[in-house]
This record gives C-alpha cells, structure tokens and sequence, in this order.
C-alpha cells in the first residue's frame, strides 16, 4: 500500500493490527462481510456411529461454546479496533444491509452450490 501496488485490502483486525497496516492505512470500514468463526468438524459418518448420548453430550456442548465463541471473538476484535485506533486508524461502519441486498445474486452463481443453501445458512445466523 505505502508503494502504491494497491489501494485497499482485507483481513481480520488482528492481522492488520500485527502486519502494521496502520502505517500505510488509515481508514478501516467495517461491512461484516465474513465473520470469524471457530468450528467443530466431524464425518455424518462417524458422529452417527457414536452412542445417541455420546452425541446429545458432543452437541450439547458444542451448543454450550458457540456462545463463548462469539463473546471471544467481539472482546478480541474491540480490543484490536482499540488498538488500531490508538495508531490514529479511522474506523467507519458500512451499511450492512445494502452490502447484503447487493451481493446477494453472487450465491446463485457459484458453480457447486446446493440449491437453497444461501437461504439455509442465512437462517441458522439469525
């Protein structure tokens, strides 16, 4: 950026926070386009063949920390917009729902993609 290659980029907080972004950049919008996550992944396969209370615990639990996934990740990322802002980083807030509204038509186009699994996902987020 501080060369002129580009104009912008895109990356969690805390990597622009570490990578000194803030030298080059100092001007953040915040449009909510991904968030980040941390998962739990396991074969149908396999999960099936456990005991049905060895899965009733599994997915209990995994209930049980994607609370504490989400609180971790927001006290995370405040704390990495405070930090950046002490560098003298502007932040700004996107309209959300117009960034959603418009890139709504790219989910139909992908080559792959299971019929209603825009809407699908889309609802288990809310």
């Amino acid at each position: 950026m501080q060369q002129g290659v580009c104009n912008g980029c895109e990356a969690p907080l805390s990597t622009l926070y570490s990578s000194k972004i803030y030298e080059a950049c100092k001007n953040i919008t915040l449009d909510k386009h991904i968030m980040a996550i941390w998962s739990v992944n396991m074969s149908a396969d396999y999960f099936n063949s456990m005991p049905a209370e060895y899965q009733e615990i599994l997915q209990e639990e995994i209930d049980n920390a994607a609370q504490v996934t989400i609180d971790r990740v927001t006290v995370d990322e405040k704390g990495f917009q405070t930090m950046l802002e002490d560098e003298g980083v502007k932040f700004y807030e996107a309209d959300h729902d117009a960034f959603v509204e418009a890139t709504k038509s790219v989910y139909g186009n992908i080559s792959g993609w299971s019929d209603g699994l825009y809407d699908t996902v889309s609802a288990i987020l809310k």
